[in-house]
């Protein structure tokens, strides 16, 4: 009897090996985007490099999915009107104004509107519901590793500060 749930366990540990269940893991990266400080007249921009994160470095070809990315922030509105901050995403570097931004690269976060001297803090828990074109986002983190972060807002003047880290969730394998 003890013989058989010996090769009854290796049997599932065999299938378990050969379905995948084994050979795969999940990894929460989190990476710093300090834009700091933009201004409609000074837009402020980061660049993201995943490869520096050790466990995407290690794990980057093995990546199946990515599975969750959000933006955990505090924004601070140092403007005189209320507005909104957004993130926009490009692989190229582009002119840093507004418009070129707009036209050019892609929105991927937008948040509350934040009254005028007031700040905004973004929770893990909440941020999906900022979260825009989480499928480019997406592609960015799988397919690139690299790419450049612009703040704006949604109406001008503003001047924000923003301080955030974007949370990606990937299942990478053999």
């Amino acid at each position: 009897m003890k013989r058989y749930f010996m090769i009854l366990g290796f049997a599932a540990i065999a299938a378990l090996t050969v379905s995948g269940c084994l050979l795969t893991i999940q990894k929460t990266l989190i990476e710093d985007i300090n834009i700091g400080n933009t201004t409609n007249n000074n837009v402020a921009r980061y660049w993201v490099d995943l490869y520096t994160n050790e466990d995407y470095a290690d794990n980057f070809d093995k990546i199946k999915s990515v599975d969750v990315v959000s933006f955990v922030a505090k924004i601070y509105n140092l403007g005189t009107s209320a507005n909104k901050a957004e993130l926009y995403v490009s692989a190229d570097t582009i002119p840093v104004n507004i418009d070129s931004i707009q036209a050019r690269a892609t929105r991927v976060f937008v948040s509350p509107s934040i009254a005028a001297g007031d700040s905004a803090l973004i929770t893990w828990n909440e941020s999906h519901k900022y979260i825009q074109n989480e499928d480019v986002l997406k592609d960015f983190v799988l397919n690139r590793g690299r790419f450049w972060v612009y703040g704006i807002a949604d109406s001008t003047p503003f001047s924000h500060r923003i301080i955030a880290q974007m949370v990606v969730t990937i299942t990478a394998g053999k």
